[in-house]
């Protein structure tokens, strides 16, 4: 794992010694806009704008070897994006509008309208958060 942060700390000729900063975990991650941020901000613990070995070692194990707990924390932290404690139903909406549904429908062969003739749609959706 060190030898993967240290790849990843010097993947850009501006490399800093303080650790990974954001638009390097963007690119090698490849997460859509907020996922990737909510991602970065829970892994930068200190809030200095990089991820050092240990916040990335820590984060890592939270994802990998972490109990069931763990990893529920760390989803809570990823839609809570306030840090309130608290997930609103705009909060679950914003990070909706970030899942590429589109996958969905190619990945399964579904055609447009699936969702809407079972009993599903966009204003349904709506409705149920």
């Amino acid at each position: 794992m060190k030898d993967f942060f240290k790849s990843l700390q010097t993947r850009y000729k501006e490399s800093s010694p303080k650790g990974i900063p954001k638009h390097v975990l963007h690119s090698y991650m490849n997460l859509p806009g907020l996922i990737g941020d909510s991602f970065y901000r829970i892994l930068d613990t200190n809030k200095d704008e990089y991820i050092d070995l240990n916040e990335f070692l820590n984060g890592l194990s939270r994802i990998y070897f972490g109990d069931f707990e763990d990893k529920l924390k760390f989803i809570f932290e990823m839609y809570d994006f306030d840090g309130n404690g608290k997930i609103s139903k705009e909060d679950i909406r914003t990070m909706m509008s970030y899942i590429p549904m589109s996958t969905l429908a190619e990945n399964e062969g579904l055609k447009e309208g699936f969702f809407t003739r079972n009993g599903g749609g966009f204003d349904a959706y709506y409705d149920r958060i």
